[in-house]
């Protein structure tokens, strides 16, 4: 993940042909022998790769790190240290009752990003190594197959692929979110401090603490 600031605003880069492990496609159709199907939500899931031509329907699912919202949060706090002290004191003021109730949650909660068909989604999935054990996760979802006033498809030489469908991914190609309103940021970071216990001490400690060190 490249993070970059423009003109006040924070913009975002995923490479889509260097991805990392918590990058993956979310599509309808298997891509040869690779992708895993995720039977609870119904798609395929696998790493993209140059080569890989984008379809109907595929979306790109970013499973973020408490590194890259760090990143994003230093990012916010150099544009707008007002707004970011508003998102640090809420994730503070998260408290136990605030936590999401995963026993009464029926399916993966999204919120819809202003109209952008960007999604913010939480949803209990099983562990990697011990799938049988449910534990709650959290995902930015991207439309691949139509940009919107928010993201798109950049290639190498900063050229943006007005048409997806149909677009073989090549080196270079990344999507870039660019983050029109900082309220999307408050909504991804707050939601990931109310999943569980160990998310919230995690986003104070290793989110909000490092930076406040720097």
């Amino acid at each position: 993940m490249f993070v970059r600031v423009k003109e006040g605003r924070v913009i975002i880069e995923l490479s889509l042909s260097l991805p990392k492990r918590s990058w993956k496609i979310r599509t309808k159709f298997r891509r040869g022998r690779r992708g895993r199907w995720v039977e609870a939500l119904g798609y395929y899931v696998f790493t993209p790769r140059v080569g890989d031509v984008i379809m109907e329907g595929d979306a790109f699912e970013w499973m973020i790190t408490n590194e890259e919202i760090r990143d994003i949060l230093l990012a916010l706090k150099h544009v707008s240290p007002d707004e970011y002290e508003v998102i640090k004191e809420d994730v503070e003021d998260v408290r136990p009752s605030d936590y999401i109730n995963w026993q009464e949650v029926k399916g993966p909660l999204r919120v819809e990003l202003d109209e952008t068909g960007i999604i913010v989604e939480a949803c209990l999935r099983g562990k990697q190594r011990k799938p049988e054990e449910p534990t709650p996760h959290f995902f930015l979802v991207f439309p691949l197959d139509r940009p919107s006033r928010a993201h798109f498809i950049m290639d190498m030489w900063g050229n943006v692929v007005r048409e997806p469908v149909g677009h073989k991914i090549t080196a270079g190609d990344r999507l870039v979110w660019e983050i029109l309103d900082n309220r999307w940021i408050k909504e991804v970071t707050v939601l990931i401090a109310r999943l569980s216990k160990a998310h919230n001490s995690r986003m104070k400690k290793k989110v909000l603490k490092v930076i406040e060190s720097l």
